[in-house]
């Protein structure tokens, strides 16, 4: 016959809370499927960055007079440096907020849920994830290279959640999401 748990450690034995890996359907992310995830977040957000980037220039254009974009006075800068900014903050917090993925990690069968109790993301928690980490130049974390490498890294000794700095400040964990996982599909009309 054992003790009862000390209340300042839970059931799981060695000081920490259980984690939502443990929950059933749930298990914590391969580090190279988030990479990949990332990868595609990444590149979809650079692709955006440049739709806003053209669109900053016409709109400059415009108010210049059919001049060049420096001739619009702060309008480009301001518009430029804005979306580049924002574009990808909004990338991954609106997603994350709304679905609890982007599109890199719904591609690979990735989700982030909150790592206390395995429930979705808020609005606010995906809001700080996309500050620290939002998948384009311009996020918090390239204003400081050291700590943007330690991000990225930490997941790789962080047990059991495999958390990066980032998930740790919001407190998420990204875990596979069997319903969303890859694998072959084939369209409907295509069946022979």
């Amino acid at each position: 016959m054992h003790p009862p748990p000390h209340p300042h450690h839970p059931a799981g034995g060695h000081g920490h809370a259980p984690s939502p890996a443990a929950a059933p359907g749930l298990s914590v992310a391969d580090p190279g499927l988030r990479f990949l995830a990332r990868l595609v977040d990444v590149v979809l957000a650079l692709f955006c960055t440049f739709v806003v980037g053209i669109g900053a220039v016409l709109v400059s254009v415009v108010v210049a007079g059919g001049g060049e974009p420096d001739e619009a006075g702060p309008v480009f800068p301001i518009l430029l440096v804005g979306g580049l900014v924002l574009v990808a903050f909004l990338y991954e917090w609106l997603q994350v907020a709304k679905w609890g993925r982007t599109i890199g990690k719904r591609v690979v069968g990735l989700r982030i849920v909150r790592a206390d109790d395995g429930r979705p993301v808020s609005a606010g928690r995906a809001a700080v994830r996309a500050f620290c980490y939002s998948p384009g130049l311009y996020h918090v974390t390239n204003w400081l290279p050291v700590v943007q490498q330690l991000n990225l890294l930490w997941l790789l000794w962080d047990r059991p959640l495999r958390q990066c700095l980032h998930d740790k400040l919001a407190r998420t964990v990204v875990v596979e999401d069997r319903r969303t996982a890859p694998g072959p599909s084939v369209p409907e009309g295509w069946r022979g």
